[in-house]
């Protein structure tokens, strides 16, 4: 395996070469509260507001591919509509995480095959990735449930451990972002081997969340726990604020709506981010609702996660970022409720 061995400064002047092509983005720091650091996904104009070294952001890089507002078309009297126009614009992602980045390949699945949209579609043509090693933290479980390894969708990757930087080339289009914007020199096996040694020795001592069953065993588990008390008891506490699948970077469900403008002759169609475990989702015109009752919402996302999609791709549409379990107001970990449904069997 070839890799770039570079300086934080001729990294730092690589991200900036790739600014003056590209709408580059980055973690970056969000607020301070207390003893805790919040980051998120952010543009950047200057290469040293990016952090590389970090956990976790609060949304994942989904919110660049699928915005959290969309418009679609706009319309006027007369007039069916004009669809509005695709976002083209070349942008480079740094510092994803590998379950960011399946969870991408995830997303990919249910707006690339089949009928693809042409909205994702466009954004994702024209975006590229470079991945960075984690830091995991006591809410990380990605190697527990088969999503550490990445098989594809990064163009690059940076290996960064302990002041040493790698850049390693996934794709062809890594290979050209770094024959024109990078500058370093090809580090030996050896020194390669070691940093990747080091690397993976220490994601393997801070990953210690795991589930108590193979991950492939989870479509099984969820068949037989159906009528566990687990869900009722687990609902209870749920106050379906929504925290969950609005930080989940697998979730995909949406609303449209129509919003006229103020003179009633024209508007615009958006379509925006929704979810399961908001109660008017399942309801419809005449006001039944599928799913009024806490626990049937909290089953069916947990069954859309661990079942139904698994048969459909199988793998989990859960991809161990732990970002649920960090946001829930009332401490509802997915983890721990795997290791219940398993003890209550």
């Amino acid at each position: 395996m070839a890799l770039l061995k570079i300086t934080r400064r001729q990294f730092d002047d690589f991200v900036a070469n790739v600014g003056r092509h590209y709408e580059v983005h980055a973690p970056v720091v969000k607020e301070r509260f207390f003893d805790k650091t919040f980051h998120v996904f952010g543009r950047i104009s200057d290469p040293a507001e990016m952090v590389i070294h970090y956990t976790w952001t609060v949304f994942s890089p989904k919110k660049i591919l699928m915005p959290q507002f969309e418009k679609l078309y706009d319309y006027s009297t007369g007039d069916f509509g004009r669809a509005a126009e695709l976002d083209t614009t070349p942008r480079v992602i740094f510092g994803v995480h590998n379950c960011d980045m399946n969870a991408v390949n995830l997303i990919d699945w249910v707006f690339l095959e089949d009928t693809p949209d042409s909205y994702y579609a466009a954004r994702r043509r024209n975006m590229l990735f470079v991945g960075v090693n984690c830091q995991p933290d006591g809410d990380c479980f990605c190697r527990s449930i088969g999503w550490h390894d990445v098989e594809r969708g990064y163009d690059l990757y940076l290996h960064a451990v302990d002041g040493r930087m790698m850049l390693e080339v996934r794709s062809p289009k890594g290979q050209e972002l770094l024959d024109h914007f990078a500058r370093g020199e090809q580090a030996s096996e050896v020194e390669a081997a070691e940093l990747l040694d080091e690397e993976n020795r220490l994601f393997c001592e801070r990953q210690t969340l795991h589930l108590n069953t193979a991950a492939e065993n989870l479509p099984l588990l969820f068949t037989a726990s159906y009528e566990s008390p687990v869900w009722d008891e687990t609902a209870e506490r749920c106050v379906s604020c929504g925290a969950c699948h609005l930080m989940c970077p697998t979730c995909f469900c949406f609303h449209t709506s129509d919003d006229p403008n103020p003179r009633l002759d024209g508007g615009s169609f958006t379509r925006n981010w929704d979810g399961c475990m908001m109660r008017p989702f399942a309801e419809i015109a005449s006001g039944e609702n599928f799913r009024r009752e806490t626990p049937t919402r909290l089953k069916h996302r947990w069954y859309r996660k661990h079942k139904y999609l698994f048969q459909r791709v199988g793998k989990s549409f859960c991809v161990g970022c732990g970002r649920c379990g960090r946001e829930c107001p009332v401490n509802i970990k997915p983890v721990k409720i795997v290791n219940e449904l398993l003890e209550r069997l």
